[in-house]
């Protein structure tokens, strides 16, 4: 009786990962539409921001529907697939940013990997709409392990300073709150371009 039990509430688990998969899909639709219809650049941006933390859960939960072990994701193909998809997605014809992977395979807890995709995507989108004046340049993530309780998540682009950088505000304030929530340890390196450390438990 306790497997039957088990064995439905599994069930009951990954459709319900498949309506949020779906739901999110949708938003992100809805989001798309009213970025194409919009006439000011302003709202154009802030719509790509909203789609890009809404990508990084889309991603998320689409890793999460392949798996079996509901409360972990390989953070590596994780971090990988969210970031070719927002390059894809928000990169225009005149830009020409390249993306720099080097990920090691590291299974991190559901409660984790949320809170570190959200804070990827935050920097590769203000990378891209700010970094970049002449529409060229890189973007690096780096995962390792540090050491055996230890890793570590930098964010780097060989664009333009932070400091010199516009509309970073809110999107600084929310990377320290999801990084509170990652219980990770925060650094910036501010020149030359931009980098960001995270350190976490494993």
């Amino acid at each position: 009786r306790l497997g039957e039990v088990a064995q439905q509430k599994a069930v009951m688990l990954q459709e319900l990962q498949h309506r949020v998969k779906n739901s999110l899909q949708v938003i992100a639709g809805i989001i798309s539409l009213q970025r194409r219809k919009s006439r000011h650049e302003l709202v154009r941006a802030e719509l790509d921001v909203v789609a890009s933390r809404i990508e990084a859960l889309r991603v998320l939960y689409a890793k999460l529907f392949l798996i079996n072990h509901h409360a972990e994701v390989e953070l590596a193909d994780y971090l990988g697939d969210l970031c070719r998809s927002l390059l894809q997605s928000h990169l225009g014809k005149d830009k020409a940013v390249e993306l720099d992977l080097d990920c090691a395979p590291l299974t991190v807890h559901l409660d984790r990997s949320a809170p570190l995709g959200l804070v990827t995507a935050e920097f590769v989108i203000n990378s891209i709409k700010h970094a970049f004046p002449d529409g060229r340049g890189r973007i690096s993530v780096l995962l390792e392990r540090v050491d055996g309780s230890t890793a570590r998540l930098v964010l780097a682009d060989d664009g333009t300073g932070f400091e010199t950088r516009q509309g970073n505000g809110s999107g600084l304030r929310l990377i320290e709150q999801l990084a509170l929530q990652a219980e990770a340890s925060l650094s910036w390196r501010r020149s030359p371009g931009s980098s960001l450390e995270l350190r976490f438990g494993i």
